[in-house]
């Protein structure tokens, strides 16, 4: 998991929220599948491994989520699930970002992603390289 700990108002920090976080995977059983890196998505150096799933939820302007996908992209595996957060305006829990709109509607014409349904306000898709 890569996120930068930004200030907000809220009455928490990142380290809690990390902690949270932590504690979940801890009860899921998935602790020892995630790490968690405090580093800006768009320039880290991701892991040496395939990326079975990624999750675009950083920046939701058109410029940070383009970014982030032309940096996770190459490292995608096969099938890897791709979801991006509030990129559905769908009522109930759906919530989105007119730039994340537009950037997802703009994918959904390459032919190297199968959309899925969506989750609430997340888009999904599965990576489907041609051979």
């Amino acid at each position: 998991s890569y996120d930068v700990h930004v200030p907000h108002d809220a009455p928490y920090t990142g380290a809690d929220l990390d902690r949270e976080l932590l504690a979940t995977l801890e009860r899921y059983g998935l602790d020892s599948k995630v790490e968690l890196v405090v580093a800006d998505s768009r320039t880290v150096e991701p892991p040496p491994r395939p990326v079975d799933l990624l999750l675009v939820d950083g920046d939701h302007s058109y410029a940070g989520v383009s970014a982030d996908w032309e940096h996770w992209r190459p490292r995608l595996a096969p099938g890897a699930n791709v979801l991006f957060h509030d990129a559905v305006a769908s009522g109930g829990f759906g919530t989105s970002v007119a730039d994340v709109e537009r950037f997802v509607s703009e994918l959904e014409a390459q032919n190297d992603l199968e959309r899925q349904p969506n989750a609430g306000g997340i888009a999904h898709f599965v990576y489907r390289p041609s051979a």
